[in-house]
């Protein structure tokens, strides 16, 4: 183990970090530990895209007249994005094999009437990430609704 005084790339910030491992590697790796962002460099990243993804996303649903969220300033711009997010994969979804327009437009309005940011994060596990995005809408309907759903399929079926 090693001390070692380096200059971010970054932003030319100065400090001095502990290297671990071989002598004759340390050199190197202090090297490769300059040219990756700083921590405050990483978070200010961070808050922008998250700052342009929300304004995207609440422009979006302004373009499309949708509800608007009801909770706190960075609730609303984290559920924003979340909303968005799940309204593309429903989009998506309705090109599968069986789905029809009275499906996405059921679903699209399921997912209008969902105007609390905390339901939003509260459920991004389930969200459109991963290929359960629908556990978490599924979950919270009732059973008239998932029957409602069901007869969707029927009624398109020749």
């Amino acid at each position: 183990m090693a001390w070692y005084t380096i200059r971010r790339d970054c932003c030319g910030a100065v400090e001095r970090i502990q290297v671990y491992g071989p002598s004759d590697t340390r050199q190197a790796r202090a090297n490769r530990t300059e040219m990756r962002p700083c921590p405050e460099c990483r978070r200010q990243r961070r808050t922008v895209e998250a700052d342009q993804a929300a304004q995207q996303a609440a422009g979006q649903a302004d373009l499309d007249g949708l509800p608007a969220l009801t909770g706190t300033d960075r609730q609303v711009a984290w559920a924003l994005v979340l909303r968005d997010n799940t309204i593309k994969r429903a989009l998506s979804l309705a090109t599968m094999p069986g789905a029809t327009g009275a499906h996405l437009d059921w679903l699209l309005d399921r997912i209008c009437e969902r105007t609390d940011a905390a339901w939003w994060i509260e459920r991004r596990a389930g969200l459109p990430r991963d290929d359960h995005c629908w556990t978490a809408l599924r979950t919270s309907l009732t059973d008239g609704q998932k029957a409602e759903f069901a007869a969707l399929g029927k009624e398109s079926r020749p």
